[in-house]
Order: C-alpha cells, then structure tokens, then sequence
C-alpha cells in the first residue's frame, strides 16, 4: 500500500495519494465554505544540474528538497513528488490569500538556502504557481491545471517567485497552446525567417560582421516578436531544432558571402541554455 501511494525516492505522497487528499480537502471545503490552496513548485534548471553532476547528486538534492518542504508546511498541509522535479504542496483550510503569499515566500527561501551533499555545495531555485479553491476551480483537475499555468508565468517572469493563477494567466496559457501548435507547423513549412543585422566599424564605414535574429512572420505582413516565442520554443523544447536550423541558415549565408569575395565575414547567432547544453 504504501509502495503505491507514496515516490520510492523521497518517500512523499505520489500523485495518487494527492489526488485523494485533493478530493477529500475539496468535499470539507464546500461543507464549510472554506478555500484550498495547491501549489506546484519546479526547481529552476535543475536537468542541466542533474545532467551535468550525475542522477545521484541529483537524487540527493530532490531528497533534501522534500524534507525542506516538509519542515516548512503544517502537519495538515499535504506536500506531494509528482516526478522528476516538480513538487505539489496542498493548503487545506486556508485563512486568507496573505497566508499563502507567506508561504510562498518561505519555501522559496527554504529552497534558495545552499545544499551541501557530499561536502560539495549546490544553489537551487524553484518557480511556484498557486490556484485557489473556489476563487480559480472547482475540481482537483483544474486545481493542479491552474497551478501549473501559473507556475509557467513565474518562469516566464525570470523564475525564482511565486504567482497566483489568474483569468489573464488562463487566456495566456489558452494562446501559448495555440502559439506552440503554430510554431511546430512554421518550423516543418520552414516558414521562420533569418534576419542578418549587420556589425559596423563607423569610422570605415565599413561592415565587419553580422549577427542572425530569427523572425516568424505572420503572413499578414507583420511579425511575432521574439520576446513571445523565444521563451516558448524554450520551454516547450522546440528551440534546439530551431536553434539548428538557424546555425544552418548561417552558415550557408557566410558560404554566399564568401562566393562574392566575403571571406572574412563573421556571423553571430545566439544559442539558448537548452541548445547549448544539447
């Protein structure tokens, strides 16, 4: 019983178990007209640190996560392993919307004090998204779904922090589902665009370089900002394929240019963490 409601790694409830308690927090909550608070925690660049120091590090660091996590929430308060690196802590019987906030707050120090495993110490970060029963659902699924978005708008807004769901989070999430759908299908018609901005030396009046700025037209002769996509591509993982298809367009640009007698010129394409790391 307990192998199958609670993750073999850090011994907290798994999904199972949180569903229950969700369901249970949910039922005592409308006899008594009183909220419930879920809160989806995902520690900040924790694969690149996982992929770059070994899984048993890595698996140590999830370990002193949780128990931190635990020191920190009531004994009623569910704190619950979903997988990988995404915790769930559930707030029965909530007071006020400021009360979360302060929880909030504190896991996020309790997450940014430095780990020491093996004498060696390690600086993490979490991004926390907060839904609230009845305020955003009504129903555990949409519950977490809620949380989620609202944990992705904490990373989009530089991570580390916490934001509570709200109906503008909702149509944001609605149309990055819609964008990404979209971005899948530009990237196999090959409709991105790669604009060079060139590198000056003033005095010279002479052109040294240049630098690659990926561009999405709309078709309707405007475009979608990078500052929209990028961020997307990156989450959603679509940026290392894009990120090589704009290494491409480079390098077949410096191969024209040095056709013409260009044999000098240089191109600078920029290169997101995920990419790097692939």
């Amino acid at each position: 019983k307990r192998l199958a409601n609670h993750d073999a790694l850090t011994g907290l409830p798994n999904r199972a178990l949180l569903q229950d308690r969700t369901e249970q927090a949910l039922q005592k909550a409308r006899r008594n007209n009183t909220r419930v608070a879920m809160l989806l925690l995902d520690l900040d660049n924790f694969k690149l640190l996982n992929d770059s120091l070994g899984h048993s590090v890595g698996d140590a660091l999830l370990k002193d996560v949780a128990d931190r996590l635990e020191e920190v929430s009531r004994s009623l308060d569910t704190v619950s392993r979903q997988g990988g690196d995404e915790f769930v802590v559930l707030l029965p019987e909530i007071s006020s919307f400021d009360a979360v906030g302060d929880f909030a707050e504190r896991l996020l120090v309790a997450i940014n004090s430095p780990f020491s495993i093996q004498g060696s110490r390690y600086d993490l970060s979490v991004s926390i998204g907060i839904s609230l029963y009845p305020d955003d659902a009504h129903d555990a699924e949409s519950l977490y779904r809620h949380a989620d978005a609202a944990m992705y708008q904490a990373k989009v807004d530089g991570r580390n922090r916490y934001r509570f769901f709200s109906a503008d989070i909702e149509q944001s999430t609605r149309g990055r589902h819609l964008l990404e759908q979209h971005m899948r299908s530009a990237l196999d018609a090959r409709v991105f665009e790669v604009f060079y901005q060139a590198k000056v030396i003033a005095d010279e009046n002479k052109i040294v370089g240049m630098e690659a700025l990926l561009r999405w037209p709309t078709g309707q002769g405007g475009y979608i900002s990078p500052a929209v996509f990028i961020p997307l591509a990156e989450y959603s993982g679509l940026i290392v394929e894009i990120g090589a298809w704009v290494i491409q367009q480079a390098c077949q640009q410096i191969k024209y240019l040095q056709s013409q007698g260009l044999s000098d010129m240089r191109i600078a394409v920029n290169v997101s963490m995920p990419q790097f790391r692939n």
